[in-house]
């Protein structure tokens, strides 16, 4: 019969090697572990009625945002980051009525676009949420943003 001694140690010796195994076993080799999520380039057409914001030229600012960040900001916010942008814009472009433009935009996580039309009508339609698509078309209506089927 074995003494108390050695069959602790083995038990340790056999507990020590069950761990380094069991958290081995559990983590994916390195060649399988995600690398750092890089930059996502969205096109983006804009596509203005001939008669947005009454036929009078507008301003489009484009940003990156968090899904929170986009519920939250208001019509004013939005315009002052025409003439004193943040490190979240990532365009800011003049649009004509009429007149299809396209932006290649390069960004991490969502995106919004905002038409600042004259008129909103107390609607939330000025603005306009995209996750991580590659393609988009919106069109700029009388006062509204949406998009358009492809």
């Amino acid at each position: 019969m074995a003494n108390t001694a050695t069959i602790r140690a083995a038990l340790r010796v056999t507990l020590a090697m069950a761990s380094v195994g069991s958290t081995t076993a559990c983590r994916p080799p390195p060649s399988a572990m995600p690398e750092s999520v890089g930059p996502i380039t969205t096109e983006l057409g804009l596509h203005p009625v001939p008669h947005a914001n009454a036929g009078r030229p507008f301003r489009v600012v484009v940003r990156s945002v968090s899904q929170e960040q986009f519920a939250a900001s208001t019509y004013a916010e939005v315009a002052r980051l025409v003439t004193d942008p943040d490190e979240t814009v990532l365009e800011g472009v003049l649009v004509f009525p009429g007149q299809a433009q396209h932006l290649s935009l390069e960004h991490r996580g969502p995106i919004a676009v905002y038409a600042l039309f004259t008129d909103t009508k107390d609607n939330d339609r000025w603005k306009f949420l995209i996750d991580d698509e590659e393609h988009v078309e919106l069109v700029l209506g009388p006062n509204t943003v949406t998009d358009r089927p492809m």
